[in-house]
């Protein structure tokens, strides 16, 4: 079940990749099918003529949380092939190491299955990739980590780049393979290893609808291209980023200007956009931002269209503008955006400032 599931969603998502850019979303599902095809394979009764077939090549159980990750790394900037060669490295000892299983004559299989090295191989194999894989998830959770806290700096609202969602997907996968690897290490009674491997399996088939329609989701509605971050270690030749913070006062000023001039009324505004039109690099005007405000980007100006919601509340002249007008009008996107900041940064509703504070 897990496994035409898994490959029905990369059918779908291989056909839609022109669209909505899921290419590796497709790659990482059809990978994740494998190892359930596998084992589905050897439960049917080919087994008993083909008693070698559990170390036939055709699961790449190594490949599937590479493909996550790059999946992952994709959302956040475009992939190039010397940057998914290091991944293909284990997957490829992987399937040398199965087909050596493979090929090896009868006499040399049968004595190394009778003297007990055979199982002992299976449980190493077992265990190293359960930690294989719950090391690539923390991987994928690290990097949603980076990108968001990059995103909160970057754009005004940042609700539709997030990737929350994916660091909550990996959470799952670390659950997923912790148990493969208690039931490798602890469960030796069968009815108990029965058990937890059904319920492991109702895990993976949950996992696989909840990443697929998250990921169609995030696809359909979030942003129609790929967020390029800058490296850190990026080199910034511009004199500018060389000040030191006493030297804040003209740039403040300006900064000053253009906000007030309107441009946060602008549900779209990011970073790269004020600090062109403060005539500023994006890292200068950053770290302006952080040293004078106290505040990342994105807390900046939502707290500076907060201020401006709250100003335009107390005219009596906009008694016939609404909340949802009011939050238009700051520049927020949605009003659950501008409810969520105006709470967060009054600590009361809209509608309960304006009624504690309007003449």
């Amino acid at each position: 079940m897990v496994a035409f599931q898994a490959l029905v969603f990369a059918v779908i998502f291989w056909r839609l990749r022109q669209r909505l850019h899921t290419t590796w979303l497709s790659v990482f599902l059809g990978l994740y099918s494998l190892p359930a095809l596998a084992w589905f394979i050897r439960a049917t009764p080919i087994l008993a003529a083909y008693p070698r077939m559990p170390y036939w090549p055709i699961g790449f159980y190594f490949a599937a949380l590479p493909g996550f990750y790059l999946y992952a790394r994709s959302l956040v900037k475009p992939i190039v092939w010397k940057e998914v060669r290091p991944h293909l490295v284990v997957p490829a000892l992987e399937f040398g190491q199965m087909t050596v299983l493979t090929l090896l004559p009868d006499p040399t299989f049968a004595s190394f299955s009778k003297s007990g090295d055979l199982s002992v191989w299976a449980l190493s194999f077992a265990v190293v990739l359960a930690l294989y894989n719950v090391g690539y998830s923390l991987a994928v959770i690290r990097l949603v980590r980076r990108h968001n806290h990059w995103v909160r700096g970057f754009f005004s609202t940042p609700d539709p780049h997030l990737l929350t969602w994916l660091a909550q997907v990996a959470l799952l996968q670390v659950l997923l393979y912790s148990l493969e690897l208690f039931i490798s290490l602890f469960v030796v009674l069968r009815v108990y290893y029965d058990f937890f491997v059904v319920f492991g399996a109702a895990l993976h088939l949950a996992f696989v609808y909840w990443f697929s329609l998250a990921s169609y989701r995030y696809a359909n509605n979030g942003p129609d291209w790929v967020l390029v971050q800058p490296e850190a270690n990026q080199a910034v030749d511009d004199k500018q980023s060389m000040e030191q913070p006493g030297d804040w006062g003209d740039k403040i000023q300006t900064l000053e200007q253009v906000m007030g001039a309107g441009l946060y009324r602008d549900p779209d505004l990011n970073l790269a956009r004020l600090a062109d039109a403060c005539n500023m690099t994006q890292r200068l005007l950053s770290r302006m931002i952080q040293e004078v405000h106290g505040k990342n980007f994105s807390a900046y100006i939502n707290s500076f269209r907060v201020e401006k919601a709250k100003e335009m509340m107390m005219d009596t002249k906009n008694k016939h503008i609404s909340m949802e007008g009011f939050g238009q009008m700051a520049g927020f996107a949605s009003r659950s955006t501008f409810f969520n900041q105006f709470k967060s940064i009054t600590g009361l509703s809209p509608g309960a400032y304006q009624a504690q504070n309007r003449p």
